[in-house]
């Protein structure tokens, strides 16, 4: 009778982390159409600004977005939906700035910082995804 339990919660876990993941590609994408549409306002004005596809498709994709993180946080443990939101947006944002926008990210010393404050985040991340594990043996 356990073990079926403990599949079910799986199945629940791993339908939070898609969820989780989910969200997180739809805040991205959000950011990058509101982006494009800020950036037609500033060059052409209202005018564009409210002609632009990007206008009306971030907004519904916005409100989309309201709805993801609740059902992910509803459709199983905080500890298989938040890592995938957190990491999720952070590296969907970076892949879409630089492959949509061109932008560069800074090498040399800052390279090196960079790094050193993502480790700490990385194995937060890691921990956090493990506590479920943690709390099921005890």
């Amino acid at each position: 009778m356990q073990r079926r339990g403990q599949a079910a919660q799986r199945r629940g876990a791993a339908r939070a982390a898609c969820m989780g993941l989910a969200a997180a590609v739809s805040y991205s994408l959000t950011a990058a159409l509101m982006k494009s549409s800020t950036a037609a306002l500033g060059r052409r004005g209202m005018g564009a600004f409210f002609t632009t596809w990007q206008t009306y498709a971030f907004a519904a994709l916005g409100v989309c977005s309201l709805f993801l993180p609740e059902n992910a946080m509803q459709s199983g443990p905080l500890v298989a939906s938040q890592p995938a939101l957190t990491l999720g947006d952070t590296l969907v944002s970076l892949a879409l700035g630089v492959t949509l926008y061109g932008e560069r990210l800074r090498g040399g010393w800052w390279l090196t910082l960079q790094v050193f404050e993502l480790a700490p985040v990385a194995y937060g991340v890691a921990r956090l995804s493990r506590q479920h594990l943690v709390l099921a043996e005890m």
